[in-house]
């Protein structure tokens, strides 16, 4: 809450995410880049690209009487929610299970 009102952690708090302060790219390099070491987006940072998607996949074969299904579950955080009065961001985790044909049109 101290970043929120501007306490002394303010600046800190602040530079969790600078999307390229230079001009001329698609770079992140605030200090949340430090949760993602096995990425090395060099002197300049990390592109938004290189960082891994936020669901989980699992593909599976459901039998269903005498037929077969592609299925895959999928898991993760797939947006977020504020609350009005205090401000404060929340994760909205969740899960579903869906036809396993993806965009590529592979199972």
């Amino acid at each position: 809450m101290k970043v929120l009102f501007g306490g002394c952690c303010a600046a800190h708090g602040l530079g969790i995410y600078k999307l390229d302060e230079q001009s001329g790219g698609p770079y992140m390099n605030g200090w949340i880049t430090a949760f993602f070491p096995s990425l090395s987006g060099g002197h300049y940072g990390v592109t938004l690209d290189q960082l891994p998607g936020s669901l989980s996949r699992a593909p599976f074969r459901w039998f269903y009487l005498d037929q077969e299904f592609e299925m895959e579950f999928l898991a993760g955080f797939h947006g977020y929610s504020q609350d009005p009065l205090t401000l404060a961001v929340r994760p909205e985790i969740g899960w579903c299970v869906a036809d396993g044909v993806g965009s590529s049109g592979e199972a």
